[in-house]
């Protein structure tokens, strides 16, 4: 279109020239060659109010063809650039719009997870507890039966049979302990869990806030640029430290077996203990 408008203000300006060169030709056949003493005098220095204007033309023309030709030279550049925005603001916008169908898939299976994973914590909460409960009451009733035992071993007046009956007391006795200290453990790992269940619901509200600032299905470039990303951001650092969160569980589940193996053996130590003893003769 910078040309077409070029080739036609061109076209203007010779048409110009043309019509004055015309009126110029016929002033001279007018008053005729002899009063002209040199060929350039209409064009240059000549004295005639014809010569003069028709000279101020031509320095207009070459001046009007010279901001044209930059006009023109300024427009084609700035077309390019705005073609190339453009493109690019198109660009943007679909990658925006594939950003934010990213995000909402990665945040609604994030989602899905945390609520899986929070009813797994408050299931394995409950059977810590309920598996403490029960060992502590375990160790209650042990530690009743080994003052019993040691009642009897008070009144035992033969040595053989006290020195076993209290080898059953100390067996009992160490199968308490190890209930209790089971017990411990359990619940210093429910602790553990309610506090990460606790975690786990505020990044859930995080994530929740992120999907709730995002487009539904297929947005629209623009819906995707004005989506809330500083909301997507927050979350994606949440889920970034649940990685972490989640090996640190690993290891604290680990640990707890350990602990839990480690009792069991000792229990079985000290029942086999108390079973191997020689039987009392009657």
């Amino acid at each position: 279109m910078a040309r077409h408008a070029l080739k036609g203000l061109q076209s203007e300006a010779m048409g110009r020239l043309a019509l004055l060169l015309s009126l110029a030709a016929q002033s001279l056949a007018f008053v005729g060659p002899a009063t002209l003493s040199a060929p350039t005098r209409l064009f240059a220095g000549a004295d005639t109010p014809d010569a003069a204007e028709v000279a101020a033309v031509a320095d207009a023309i070459l001046g009007e063809r010279a901001s044209t030709s930059a006009r023109l030279s300024i427009a084609s550049s700035s077309t390019a650039k705005l073609a190339e925005a453009a493109r690019l603001r198109a660009e943007a916008g679909a990658s925006f719009a594939r950003a934010a169908e990213l995000s909402r898939a990665a945040l609604a299976q994030e989602a899905d997870a945390e609520q899986t994973r929070s009813r797994e914590l408050e299931e394995a909460v409950k059977a810590y507890g309920a598996l403490e409960a029960a060992k502590r009451a375990r160790a209650a009733t042990e530690r009743e039966l080994v003052e019993s035992l040691e009642a009897v071993v008070a009144l035992t007046p033969e040595a053989e049979i006290a020195a076993r009956l209290k080898d059953v007391a100390d067996a009992k006795a160490e199968v308490a302990e190890v209930d209790v200290s089971l017990a411990d453990a359990l619940a210093a790992a429910a602790a553990d869990l309610e506090a990460a269940r606790d975690a786990l619901a505020r990044d859930a509200g995080v994530v929740a806030a992120a999907l709730d600032g995002l487009p539904g299905a297929d947005p629209t470039p623009e819906a995707a640029i004005a989506a809330d990303w500083t909301a997507v951001d927050a979350a994606a650092a949440r889920v970034a430290a649940a990685s972490e969160a989640a090996a640190d569980a690993s290891a604290r589940a680990a640990a707890l077996k350990k602990v839990v193996d480690e009792a069991a053996q000792l229990r079985r130590l000290a029942v086999d203990t108390a079973s191997t003893a020689p039987p009392v003769a009657a």
